[in-house]
């Protein structure tokens, strides 16, 4: 699996992880998706509403996930993952990152490096609910839909 994110979407991820450092930043990723790859098309930036220590953890209130659904649904397109920042610089998956899981979205995670974004990595979990794989990252040029 591939996700395609033009290196504006890049930037959206960093900017949205270095305005929330020292908390996680979070957001969803709006695309077309086929057997192959994922492209995304809109980054929806969202608040951490997440109890307790939002440098450890994150939260996308449920009604913002439900108006991401509903609003690609509506233009044709899907919601194919999430994204969130890792304040203490790793890019892995954490044990509550795994049990939050979809199967089949994506899940980008940006480490930081004091207040700055110094990289990402994708995952996804299985259609099954079992098992997580890597999803290379493919950066591009090409002017986003919206």
């Amino acid at each position: 699996m591939v996700l395609v994110l033009s290196n504006n979407h890049r930037r959206i991820l960093e900017q949205s992880a270095e305005a929330c450092w020292p908390d996680e930043c979070c957001g969803i990723l709006v695309g077309r998706r086929n057997s192959d790859f994922s492209t995304v098309d809109e980054v929806v930036v969202a608040a951490n509403v997440a109890c307790g220590d939002r440098s450890r953890r994150y939260e996308i209130a449920h009604r913002t996930v439900f108006d991401a659904l509903r609003h690609a649904k509506a233009i044709g397109l899907d919601v194919l993952g999430f994204y969130h920042s890792h304040p203490d610089g790793s890019s892995n998956l954490s044990s509550r990152d795994i049990e939050a899981l979809w199967p089949g979205r994506i899940y980008v995670i940006l480490s930081m490096g004091e207040a700055r974004a110094v990289g990402m990595r994708a995952w996804m979990g299985g259609e099954s609910g079992t098992g997580v794989v890597e999803v290379l990252i493919e950066l591009t040029d090409v002017p986003e839909i919206g």
